[in-house]
C-alpha cells in the first residue's frame, strides 16, 4: 500500500469518526505510516509555504462550477433511479396481468362436458324420433302428420 492509499484510508477514518460525532483519529495513533511518512505529512501540513500554496489553489477553483457539476450528477442519478423504478413497475404490471390471465383462463371459465347420445340411427329409413323438453318423444315419419 503506497503513501497516498494510506492517507486516503486515514482521511476516510477521520471523516467517519467526525460524522459519528467522535474525536478525530490522531495521526500518531494511526500505525500504518512509518516515522518518515508521519514526519513528511506533518511537515506538509504545518509548512507555511505549503499552506499558502493550498490556499491559492482553493481560491483558483470555480466553486460554482463544481457545485453545478455535483448537482447535475445528483439529478442524473435521481433520473436514472426514477427510470429504473418505472421499468420495474411496468415489468411488475405485465407479470401480474399475465399471471391473472393464466389463472382465469385455467379456472375462470366453466367447462361444458360433451353429451354423447347413444341413439342408433338406421340407414335408409325416413323416420326420426324427437325428444321434447318434458322428456316425451314424438315419432316423425314421412307421410304421417304431427299431432300434439
Amino acid at each position: 500500500m503506497d503513501r497516498l492509499d494510506k492517507i486516503k484510508l486515514l482521511s476516510e477514518k477521520i471523516a467517519a469518526s467526525l460524522l459519528k460525532g467522535g474525536d478525530p483519529i490522531d495521526i500518531e495513533e494511526f500505525n500504518m505510516f512509518t516515522e518518515d511518512d508521519k514526519k513528511r505529512i506533518l511537515l506538509n501540513i504545518t509548512d507555511k509555504g505549503k499552506r499558502e500554496e493550498r490556499s491559492r489553489l482553493m481560491d483558483g477553483l470555480d466553486k460554482q462550477k463544481i457545485r453545478n457539476t455535483i448537482m447535475a450528477r445528483a439529478r442524473e442519478r435521481r433520473a436514472r433511479k426514477n427510470r429504473d423504478r418505472r421499468y420495474i413497475a411496468v415489468a411488475a404490471s405485465v407479470a401480474i396481468l399475465l399471471g391473472a390471465t393464466f389463472l382465469l383462463d385455467r379456472n375462470g371459465a366453466p367447462t361444458v362436458g360433451t353429451i354423447v347420445a347413444d341413439n342408433h340411427i338406421s340407414t335408409g329409413t325416413d323416420r326420426a324420433t324427437l325428444t321434447l323438453a318434458d322428456g316425451s318423444e314424438v315419432a316423425l315419419e314421412k307421410g304421417r302428420p304431427y299431432r300434439s
